[in-house]
């Protein structure tokens, strides 16, 4: 049996004889102590099941989570999108009722404008011709009151006078006997007769030392247009037929006339009196 002095003596002996060391060790742990290691490893092999069980069920209950999550997922997107289906459903049908509802009333209150302005368009029509009327009017009264001797003056005549178509004053005796007499021989047709029962006035006169008659076709209009001047040199025609030895001197009477219709009726030897106002 090994002796030994001090307890570096001691290990070195327990170190070099297992059995020795077995033996002591046994002698000065307790059973439960000795026991201690395969417990634990009972303990760790326990935990390490329990763990591997629970690492399983965890598993298989966040499995079970995804797929109720996924799922409460879908329902929550694809009731989502139902409610926005049906939210752009009824966007599209209010904005399409509003629409609708904008255009009925814009055709509204177009029909009702347009309506307005043809009431106005017929008023203003109405005034417009009524003050043409009254120009018209006007100006006729101005040529039936100076005419004549404005006539005088433009063109140098005397002993001036107006005849009128189809009455027997003592002016007009002698033309219309000669108007009639020119119907009656087929000279003067019934619209040419009628042409110069239209013209606004005729007026007859002579120059200064001639014995020939000079009769003056006029025409009144405010404003000339083409068909004046047409209409006045139609009647100069009618009565140089009539009166193959008189001058026809063919007057418009008026208060507007455009520089390119000036030129028309100077071309045409159709002479102007241009009336600055009508009243006075």
């Amino acid at each position: 049996m090994p002796t030994f002095n001090t307890v570096e003596e001691l290990v070195q002996i327990l170190d070099s004889d297992p059995r020795l060391l077995e033996a002591l060790r046994s002698r000065l742990l307790t059973k439960e102590l000795l026991e201690l290691p395969e417990r634990f490893d009972e303990y760790a092999a326990a935990s390490d099941k329990r763990f591997t069980e629970y690492i399983a069920v965890s598993d298989k209950r966040f499995a079970e989570y995804i797929a109720v999550s996924d799922k409460r997922f879908d329902d929550h997107v694809a009731e989502s999108d139902k409610r926005f289906a049906e939210y752009i459903a009824a966007s599209d049908k209010r904005y399409a009722d509003h629409v609708a509802e904008s255009d009925k009333r814009f055709a509204e209150f177009k029909t009702y404008v347009d309506n307005r302005f043809d009431s106005v368009e017929r008023t203003l029509k109405v005034h417009t011709d009524d003050i043409g009327e009254l120009k018209g009017i006007g100006l006729e009264s101005r040529l039936h009151n100076r005419g004549v001797s404005q006539v005088a003056t433009l063109l140098s005549l005397r002993n001036n006078h107006r005849v009128r178509v189809a009455e027997q004053d003592a002016n007009s005796v002698e033309f219309n006997d000669r108007i009639y007499a020119a119907e009656e021989n087929g000279v003067l047709s019934e619209s040419e007769y009628n042409r110069l029962l239209d013209t606004d006035m005729i007026v007859r006169g002579r120059r200064r030392g001639s014995r020939n008659d000079v009769y003056v076709p006029i025409e009144a209009s405010y404003s000339i247009a083409r068909s004046d001047i047409v209409k006045v040199k139609s009647s100069a025609d009618i009565l140089g037929k009539v009166f193959p030895d008189a001058e026809i001197c063919p007057v418009l009477y008026f208060m507007n006339i455009s520089e390119h219709l000036s030129g028309v009726a100077e071309e045409e030897k159709v002479d102007l009196i241009r009336v600055e106002r009508l009243l006075g």
